[in-house]
């Protein structure tokens, strides 16, 4: 099962999945770091996830899943890139290996690639 089966669900299954699991879906308002336990890069996942709101509260939410999941900023040679952690447990990050994030990648971020390099340009 993807790990982000749940990104983008239209309107009437989100209030389907309330209804069926008796609790309601949290509705994201992405202003700090979802996890400061990874302090390397919290201060710029919080100004990632602020400008990337004021672009498209859409992608800000995705961004924000993905953060949850583990993803990081790290610095590369010409900027800033999102890498993601790994973890074969499941319990520091989402993704097992490679494959199961490029997955994740390519269904939930891909549509947003421009947008996202132009934040982490200006981050």
């Amino acid at each position: 099962m993807p790990v982000f089966s749940h990104v983008g669900l239209p309107i009437a299954q989100e209030t389907q999945q309330e209804v069926l699991y008796n609790k309601p879906l949290q509705t994201t308002t992405p202003n700090t770091d979802p996890r400061p336990d990874l302090e390397a890069d919290s201060n710029l996942w919080t100004k990632l996830l602020i400008k990337a709101e004021r672009i498209n509260p859409n992608l800000a939410g995705t961004l924000h899943g993905f953060r949850c999941g583990g993803l990081r900023i790290k610095r590369g040679r010409t900027g800033y890139l999102l890498r993601p952690d790994f973890d074969p447990t499941g319990n520091l990050a989402t993704w097992k290996d490679q494959d199961e994030y490029e997955y994740d990648k390519l269904m939930h971020l891909f549509e947003y690639r421009e947008e996202i390099k132009e934040l982490m340009a200006n981050l």
